[in-house]
């Protein structure tokens, strides 16, 4: 009995950590304006055209090298519309 109970009291333990990481990231994405929204913004960009280069010049096959070309243009665009 004693080891159900600490393993239980370990799992709420990993879940409310979980919780809050799924909160502080909600945060971020429901955030409309403000410092949080632009970073998380630049992080998204950043991440989206590094992953885009990647695929486009390394991908295994036509098709995620298309998907990179795709995120490439997509990034492109979205800067271009922000100047």
């Amino acid at each position: 009995m004693a080891g159900l109970v600490g393993r239980e009291s370990s799992r709420s333990s990993s879940s409310r950590t979980r919780r809050c990481f799924w909160r502080s990231s909600g945060d971020v994405a429901t955030a409309r304006v403000g410092t949080v929204h632009d970073v998380g913004r630049s992080v998204f960009i950043i991440g989206l055209a590094i992953w885009a280069g990647e695929e486009t010049t390394h991908g295994v096959n036509w098709f995620r090298r298309l998907l990179g070309v795709g995120g490439l243009v997509w990034v492109v665009f979205t800067l271009a519309g922000e100047l």
